[in-house]
């Protein structure tokens, strides 16, 4: 039998919470046509570097829809029957087959822009065969 309410989501109820927590972060998170650097935390890791209470960070992005990409990221990590394709649904799905719930959270606004920008930027700026430029 397959359906939503056979999904984990509908029959643990601490399951639910923690992913309904997570969709009230978002919501207040949320500020329409702004765009939002954003983590996703693996709280079955310790996050050893920044040693965020959220756990590992695994993923950084951006979205001016921060809202509705939570939800995607966790409808499609939550009901797959098998690891999703997408690097980072099947990052979410491999947390919830851990038993956690991938936790997110955003970074402050213009920090935030600049981390992905330096992420982004790096590997172009030393003047390699993508960079478009010549021998910069």
């Amino acid at each position: 039998m397959t359906g939503r309410r056979f999904t984990r989501y509908f029959s643990d109820p601490n399951f639910r919470e923690a992913v309904d927590e997570q969709f009230a972060r978002a919501d207040a998170a949320t500020k329409p046509g702004v765009c939002i650097t954003y983590t996703i935390h693996d709280p079955t890791q310790p996050d050893h570097i920044g040693r965020t209470p959220d756990g590992l960070v695994i993923y950084v992005g951006q979205t001016k829809e921060f809202r509705k990409r939570i939800r995607k990221r966790m409808r499609d990590a939550g009901t797959a029957v098998r690891r999703p394709r997408d690097r980072i649904d099947g990052a979410c799905y491999d947390i919830m087959a851990r038993g956690g719930v991938p936790r997110f959270s955003v970074l402050d606004p213009l920090a935030g822009s600049r981390v992905v920008f330096a992420l982004v930027r790096r590997p172009f700026s030393s003047g390699s065969a993508g960079s478009g430029r010549k021998g910069a």
